[in-house]
């Protein structure tokens, strides 16, 4: 009697295995990417859109990048422009499609002078350190 073996289970175990690592570090690499919200091609004094938004030290920056279309029709949306060197010099913060805030940076040698001017007028100024 003759026997027919099947592929080894562990061959397709390890076939799984590799195709599964591998998605995984795609996924694991889009979602850092989008978690940057960096727009892909950086373009000094264009504006551009978010549904979400980051704070780190005390800089606002958008979060994944969107179209206009996509996030005007949100509740909350923001708008980042940025400079020759990618950093922000102006963050815009809308509800309901009108500014609540806007939030501006001067890069200087001591630090960001970070200007927040609000709806309503009222201004605030503050220095931030590296």
């Amino acid at each position: 009697m003759k026997h027919v073996f099947a592929p080894s289970t562990t061959r397709r175990n390890a076939s799984a295995t590799l195709l599964s690592m591998v998605l995984t570090a795609g996924l694991l690499i889009t979602l850092s990417t989008a978690a940057l919200g960096r727009p892909v091609v950086m373009k000094p004094d264009v504006p551009f859109f978010s549904d979400a938004y980051v704070e780190k030290n005390g800089i606002s920056d958008i979060g994944p990048e969107k179209n206009y279309e996509e996030v005007y029709r949100n509740y909350n949306y923001y708008q980042a422009v940025y400079d020759a060197k990618g950093r922000v010099v102006k963050f815009t913060v809308f509800k309901r499609g009108e500014k609540e805030r806007e939030e501006t940076y001067a890069y200087t040698s001591g630090g960001v002078e970070k200007t927040t001017t609000h709806a309503d007028g009222r201004k605030e100024t503050s220095t931030l350190r590296p």
